[in-house]
């Protein structure tokens, strides 16, 4: 699969392989719910259960990166902390030679 080259020039999709791979699976999942869907209100509901997962998934992937984020940052300032300790530690041992 490639990006559309109809050469029309108001395609949006030529030369975007993303936006090409984007509507061939929009063109893929309305041939597949087509099959099974007998009316209107049954492709309200495929559509509000499809935006409402969606919205959840993402709301739990900005979670784990924001966890993530906190977590990096935890571990950053932890290591300032070794830093720190060990900086005041050779300070000491510097401060004993000189003495």
């Amino acid at each position: 699969m490639g990006p559309c080259l109809c050469g029309d020039i108001y395609c949006s999709s030529c030369g975007n392989p993303a936006q090409a791979e984007l509507e061939e699976k929009i063109e893929a999942f309305v041939d597949e719910i087509s099959d099974f869907v007998e009316s209107p209100q049954e492709i309200d509901l495929i559509l509000e259960v499809g935006r409402a997962a969606v919205l959840k998934m993402r709301a739990v992937v900005n979670d784990l990166v924001a966890d993530r984020a906190n977590g990096d940052a935890l571990y950053i300032s932890h290591l300032q902390c070794k830093v720190d300790l060990l900086r005041d530690e050779l300070q000491e041992l510097r401060e004993e030679k000189n003495d």
